[in-house]
């Protein structure tokens, strides 16, 4: 979450839909491995960790035409990142889900389209899942992402 930036609006649509905003990324599965490793030899807990080398596989689906149906926004769309080697992760995460206004519009984006059926994201924070399961209610999730860039990270 901390690679990218979205519009407050679309916060607790992104923090909904993206559980993976809380994953670290790292350069590679080797180094993916050592920070497993120091985390339990050092008993600090533990992290999942998204190696960009095995990340590429998913540059073909990203790189496709996709198309939109009417009233719908694609998530990953209205990310922006500042550097562009964490797209295929930032794809991994988000695929194709979509964002709807309420719960009743997502649920027609999502199965009535005539486009075929989408994962849909409301921006109070509903899901629509493709298979039918839906969740919503209760305290939305926020912050999972910022609408500003972080610029450096400390080495700690």
């Amino acid at each position: 979450g901390d690679l990218g930036s979205i519009d407050q609006r679309y916060d607790t649509a992104i923090s909904t839909a993206c559980t993976q905003l809380d994953y670290i990324v790292v350069e590679s599965v080797k180094d993916a491995e050592m920070c497993v490793n120091y985390l339990r030899e050092n008993k600090i807990g533990r992290a999942t960790f998204i190696g960009l080398d095995k990340m590429a596989m998913h540059k073909t689906e990203r790189m496709k035409n996709f198309k939109c149906p009417p009233g719908a926004k694609r998530l990953f769309d209205l990310v922006t990142i500042k550097d562009p080697k964490i797209n295929d992760a930032l794809y991994f995460a988000l695929k194709d889900t979509l964002v709807a206004n309420d719960i009743k519009e997502g649920t027609n984006i999502a199965f009535n389209s005539g486009m075929g059926n989408f994962r849909v994201v409301t921006l109070k924070g509903e899901l629509v899942e493709i298979s039918g399961v839906m969740s919503g209610g209760g305290r939305p999730k926020q912050g999972a992402m910022s609408d500003k860039i972080i610029e450096e990270f400390s080495d700690e």
